[in-house]
């Protein structure tokens, strides 16, 4: 099946998630980061790759990893031999060795009961572990890691798996996190999240002065 989000046409492929509600919520949020021809982008669980094909069309270079390998094999089609995606199979930071201007996530944030355990590769889409924030948690950890002292985070979260506590760990982590964009639906609220670290507001109130 096509899809189609802000001009950016993707094809869907077996065993790899469905871009949805909180995809398309992402997406419309990345215009609060003006990506500009300087930047570079991490995506981390890239999917169908419709996020890392829509920020190549105006960054400097895009890596999108996945932990699942026909993600990346979809993702790959649907790039088309874009020149400037890079993909790279990874659980999370685990094979990213450099620094970026940008980082997004659209983590897996549902809750799993011990009921809905599955050995398909696409759960690891959505399957957030007992509380929703078991790859959130550790994403967040190493998150600011990888950020250039200018660098930006963009992340969806749920109300069901506790959103605040992102807000609050950005904070102690000393990066300036707050909610730019959310929607409601029957069953939760999704937010998007962006985090700044304080040299990238300091540089910003540098340059108002000059």
């Amino acid at each position: 099946m096509q899809i189609e989000h802000k001009g950016t046409k993707i094809l869907t492929c077996r065993h790899v998630y469905e871009p949805s509600e909180d995809t398309f919520l992402l997406m419309d949020s990345l215009e609060f980061l003006n990506i500009n021809s300087q930047d570079t982008i991490l995506e981390i669980g890239t999917g169908t790759g419709i996020i890392a094909i829509h920020t190549a069309k105006h960054a400097k270079h895009v890596t999108a990893t996945d932990i699942n390998p026909y993600a990346l094999e979809c993702a790959k089609k649907n790039a088309d031999n874009t020149k400037n995606i890079q993909f790279i199979k990874s659980n999370l930071f685990a094979k990213i060795n450099k620094k970026y201007n940008i980082i997004i996530f659209n983590p897996p944030y549902l809750p799993q009961e011990k009921s809905e355990t599955s050995d398909d590769i696409i759960d690891c889409a959505w399957n957030g572990g007992k509380d929703g924030r078991e790859t959130t948690g550790k994403f967040l950890d190493m998150a600011p890691l990888y950020l250039k002292e200018t660098g930006r985070i963009l992340i969806l979260d749920s109300s069901k798996s506790k959103y605040k506590k992102t807000l609050d760990t950005l904070k102690k982590k000393g990066l300036a996190a707050k909610i730019v964009n959310r929607t409601n639906l029957f069953f939760e609220e999704l937010v998007v999240i962006q985090a700044k670290k304080n040299n990238y507001i300091n540089n910003k109130k540098q340059k108002r002065h000059l």
